[in-house]
């Protein structure tokens, strides 16, 4: 009886050990739980969506195609920069007649100072009354930091006369004006600029296709009789960035301003012609003896 009574003690120890001893996987499952790093590892993992996306990125988390920060800027200006007339020449000694039948002079300025939107510092003053006068401040027109780009005449031209000391021809005499006889050609962003910088139906553009980032949206080419032409197409002369060196030293390298073109021959083939721009910061003139060949 002892005996059996034993073995009923031995078997029911036995059986309370089989189920109180964890299994392997029992044995990690309570290790992790009685770890709080560990688990504080996994939902780390879980709440970082950049490490679990290293394996697919190589490590690279940057937005594809996104563009470098700070390499464009906008300014709010078409205009960037105004050059302000110090002298102004005619540059030919003699005109001759070109392939369809014109005689071209070239009418040249030379600046010493320009006004830009961020420098020269001390100018930045008169950069804001240029823009103002030209009502240049809500442009979209971006541009390289490093760069400016779209320059302008600070003047705001009002008129643009030609004469001749002599009679042109009989029905131009000495002093009066040949607006109806010479075409005038330069460049032009004011009328785009006044239209909310829309050049929608504008004629002459020099770049039809660019989209309003690009400087020489709504830049047009004025190609027309001097008395054809508006106040509006008149008040701002657009400069390309060759045409607008400050004081050269090479006096071959004047600027452009306008090229004047002569529907005919003067009567007396050597003239003094004289070139009046009368404009917001004061009267230019140019006066030179050209002969017509």
């Amino acid at each position: 009886m002892k005996r059996v009574l034993l073995i009923s003690i031995l078997g029911i120890m036995l059986f309370s050990c089989s189920q109180s001893t964890p299994t392997g996987g029992q044995k990690e499952v309570n290790k992790e739980q009685q770890d709080p790093n560990k688990t504080n590892e996994a939902n780390k993992e879980q709440q970082d969506p950049n490490k679990n996306n290293e394996g697919e990125n190589n490590g690279n988390t940057e937005v594809p195609n996104t563009p470098p920060r700070d390499e464009y800027i906008c300014s709010g200006h078409q205009i960037n920069r105004y050059y302000k007339i110090s002298d102004l020449s005619i540059r030919e000694d003699a005109l001759k007649k070109d392939n369809h039948g014109n005689y071209v002079m070239t009418v040249e300025f030379v600046t010493k100072n320009f006004y830009g939107y961020r420098k020269p510092v001390t100018e930045v003053s008169k950069f804001v009354q240029c823009a103002n006068k030209f009502g240049d401040n809500a442009s979209k027109m971006t541009f390289p930091d490093d760069i400016d780009e779209g320059f302008a005449l600070s003047a705001f031209v009002k008129n643009v006369t030609i004469t001749t000391s002599d009679d042109f021809d009989a029905t131009h005499p000495a002093a009066s004006s040949l607006s109806d006889i010479v075409e005038i050609e330069y460049l032009t962003a004011y009328p785009s600029i006044k239209r909310h910088y829309d050049p929608t139906n504008l004629d002459g553009l020099i770049e039809p296709n660019v989209g309003y980032t690009d400087p020489r949206y709504g830049v047009q080419r004025i190609s027309k009789i001097l008395d054809k032409v508006s106040q509006e197409e008149l008040a701002m002369v657009y400069l390309e960035p060759g045409n607008a060196v400050i004081e050269p030293k090479n006096p071959q390298d004047k600027n452009t301003l306008y090229r004047m073109r002569f529907s005919k021959a003067p009567s007396n083939s050597v003239q003094t012609v004289t070139i009046t721009l009368t404009t917001d910061e004061g009267v230019y003139t140019a006066t030179k003896k050209v002969a017509f060949l």
